[in-house]
Order: C-alpha cells, then sequence, then structure tokens
C-alpha cells in the first residue's frame, strides 16, 4: 500500500477530496438505510455482520476505484471478523476491486493506506 496520497492526489472528484465522511448507517438515506441491520454471525463465532453496511462499503470504494483509485491504495476495516469475511466475499465478487484489502482493524494496526474505509456494522456506537 502506497503513503503520501499519490493515488488520491491523481482523482479529481469529490469522493476523494473528502477527508472524512461518516455515514450513520441508523439514519436513513434513502435507499441506503434499506437493510443494515446488525446480525450475530449464526456460526455462534459472537461476531457481527451487516450485509447493508456491506453493500454501502462496496458500492463506496467502486466510487473510489471508478474516479482513478488503485485498489491497491484502498484498506477496508471492520472490529468483527464475520463483517471482514462478509465483505471479502462481496469484492471477490468485484474484479475491479482485486487488491483491496480487506482486513479486521487490529491485523492491519500500524499500516497505512491512501483510503481507509472502516465498516463498524453496528447500530450502537
Amino acid at each position: 500500500m502506497g503513503g503520501g496520497g499519490s493515488a488520491m492526489a491523481s482523482a479529481p472528484t469529490w469522493i476523494t477530496q473528502c477527508p472524512l465522511l461518516l455515514l450513520d448507517t441508523r439514519m436513513p438515506y434513502g435507499s441506503l438505510s434499506v437493510g443494515c441491520e446488525e446480525h450475530l454471525d449464526p456460526a455462534g463465532t459472537g461476531s457481527f455482520y451487516n450485509e447493508g453496511e456491506a453493500d454501502i462499503v462496496v458500492q463506496h470504494v467502486s466510487s473510489l476505484i471508478y474516479a482513478g483509485v488503485s485498489p491497491t491504495a484502498i484498506a477496508v476495516q471492520s472490529p468483527y471478523v464475520a463483517q471482514v469475511q462478509l465483505l471479502r466475499d462481496r469484492f471477490d465478487e468485484l474484479p475491479e476491486a482485486a487488491g483491496v484489502e480487506v482486513a479486521t482493524i487490529d491485523s492491519f494496526q500500524g499500516r497505512e493506506a491512501d483510503a481507509v474505509i472502516i465498516s463498524m456494522d453496528t447500530r450502537i456506537i
């Protein structure tokens, strides 16, 4: 993953120029809030996932890539293993996103990326 924002600088749209974008999935944003519900992993891991939020993350990453940000300059993180696995599955279906790193927040610690998306997948913060 590169540092210094070089991939971000080459993408001249608002999506890459906004240094911080927060989306509260508890609030209705048109169709964005549909399906944004937290679920407990049925495998009994104690981990949580949120399919609606995963869809929003995939849309945002796709927008970054379309704007010119290299997939290898993008990291997606979540504190929950179940959400990480869900996101990896979604990105596996998106060939243009090959190279996007999806990891738990703990496992990504100490590294950097030009664009970092954090999926909290919880309705309680």
